[in-house]
């Protein structure tokens, strides 16, 4: 019996020490959390991935009270977000179509829109915030519903709107709040449209004989061939029903519009090259479009050091093959320069794939989503590039 006692207390005297070699070492847990503690470097520890949906730390100080420009907003997949002022964000959540807003002063969350949209997958906000465009996948085929954002934070509050025509695609808000754009596939091309919220009422733009297209909108429009890695690509101007060639064609070749002038890039032997139509020099850093946004003077481009591009892009990236780990630049295109802003994986300690990125009106912050896990993030600080 005495032999019991002796091993008994053995083993607590072991399970004792065993679990104050553990407090010591790693400390005690702590109660409620922190998503990411950005203190800068790849080496810096993050808190477990299971955490509530939605919570995380959005307070614009880090533990030791230093300014925290690069901020993760949300655990839930994003669908489409933007900004509403300096200190607020609106975003989707991809699968419900739920709608919520962030106050990034005091980093509440507040549930505005409870009304479910099966299987959202993509979301456009006017400039203002006032209108969303949700789209999903149903019944093997594409629906969008364009609907007033509503006001306040009981959540309770349905959606109200009306559906664009069945397979709408290249859908974007106009300069004026009132207004949206879309896209049709008819039998032998495409036909775009506007359309004015307040009248319900649609006005054809173009029919053009492409279906494989995408459309930059503005106040000149301008398609693109979808790009595919070794096809040959052009861009075209509209004009009326009209088609006008403003490029040489160029393999994978993409495009985006800064301000009124599309911006192309295209593969070559490994690496990407870009320059605005109607311009004399190449952009200084080669661009994929979904990781760029336009300010009043400067484009905001999220790219890698030393890009290199496999033979099988832009395929690749847009279907997950490969990632990114970007670095924000600031890019000024009358003077064919550029400067690095932050590089996003020494800010967080982890590699971000940018996408959908948008800026603030006052140009002060940068909103996008990292297209590894859809997850919303935000760059808050003077994003200027001089």
């Amino acid at each position: 019996m005495k032999k019991i006692y002796i091993i008994i207390g053995s083993i607590l005297i072991i399970i004792v020490t065993a679990i104050w070699l553990f407090f010591f070492i790693y400390g005690a847990p702590q109660s409620g959390g922190i998503f990411t503690k950005f203190t800068g470097g790849p080496d810096t520890q993050n808190s477990s991935l299971n955490q509530p949906q939605g919570t995380v730390d959005v307070s614009p100080q880090t533990e030791a009270g230093k300014p925290q420009n690069l901020r993760q907003l949300t655990t839930r997949p994003v669908a489409g977000a933007s900004f509403t002022s300096s200190n607020e964000i609106l975003y989707v959540e991809q699968g419900t179509g739920h709608i919520y807003n962030i106050n990034l002063t005091t980093g509440t969350e507040s549930l505005i829109s409870a009304t479910t949209i099966p299987q959202a997958i993509e979301a456009v906000f006017s400039l203002d915030g006032i209108s969303v465009a949700i789209s999903t996948y149903e019944n093997m085929g594409r629906n969008t519903l364009v609907s007033t954002v509503p006001t306040g934070t009981s959540g309770d509050t349905a959606l109200k709107g009306s559906f664009l025509p069945k397979g709408a695609r290249d859908i974007s808000f106009g300069k004026t709040p009132n207004i949206i754009f879309y896209r049709l596939l008819e039998d032998a091309g495409s036909s775009g449209y506007s359309y004015t919220l307040s009248t319900s009422n649609a006005t054809r733009l173009f029919t053009i004989p492409l279906q494989d297209v995408r459309v930059l909108w503005g106040d000149y429009i301008y398609v693109y061939t979808t790009p595919a890695a070794g096809v040959v690509g052009h861009i075209y101007k509209i004009n009326k029903d009209e088609l006008a060639y403003v490029t040489e064609g160029e393999k994978g070749l993409m495009g985006f519009m800064f301000h009124d002038n599309p911006i192309v890039t295209y593969s070559g032997e490994g690496s990407l090259t870009s320059y605005i139509v109607g311009g004399t020099e190449e952009v200084s850093i080669p661009i994929l479009p979904e990781k760029c946004v336009a300010g009043k003077l400067f484009l905001y481009c999220a790219s890698p050091y030393n890009l290199e591009i496999p033979n099988s892009n832009p395929d690749s990236w847009y279907k997950g093959v490969i990632s990114y780990s970007d670095i924000l630049w600031g890019i000024d295109t009358t003077a064919g320069e550029s400067a690095v802003i932050s590089n996003f994986e020494l800010e967080s300690g982890r590699e971000i794939d940018v996408s959908k990125i948008g800026i603030s009106s006052d140009e002060t912050s940068l909103y996008f989503i990292n297209k590894n896990d859809n997850t919303l993030w935000m760059y808050a600080s003077q994003v200027s590039a001089r």
